[in-house]
C-alpha cells in the first residue's frame, strides 16, 4: 500500500501489485475459526506459499476478485522453505 497527498490536507491510500505467487488457500474450518479468533484477529483463510521474505503482515493476497488481509505469516520450521499466512477476506 501506498498513500499520496490529496491536495487538500488528506491522503489517499492505493494498493499496488508487488509479485504474483502460486499459492494453497484454504478457508479455514469453523474449529480452525473458532481457535484463530481466540488469538489473533478471526482469521478465515490460511495461505500456503513458499519462503519470500517480503510477506508481511502489511501486506494483503488477491484471489481472484476475493481480498485477503494477511494476519501472521509463519515461515515453516524456520527453514526458510515454505510459509503459512494466516488471512482475513475483506468483503
Amino acid at each position: 500500500m501506498t498513500t499520496a497527498s490529496d491536495g487538500q490536507g488528506g491522503v489517499t491510500e492505493t494498493w499496488t501489485t508487488d509479485d504474483t505467487f502460486a499459492a494453497k488457500v484454504d478457508p479455514l474450518s469453523a474449529q480452525e475459526v473458532y481457535w484463530a479468533g481466540q488469538q489473533d484477529g478471526g482469521e478465515t483463510h490460511k495461505i500456503t506459499v513458499r519462503y519470500n521474505s517480503a510477506i508481511t503482515n502489511k501486506k494483503r493476497f488477491l484471489f481472484g476478485t476475493r481480498v485477503l488481509n494477511i494476519t501472521s505469516v509463519r515461515n515453516i520450521l524456520e527453514r526458510n522453505r515454505k510459509m503459512v499466512c494466516f488471512a482475513v477476506e475483506t468483503l
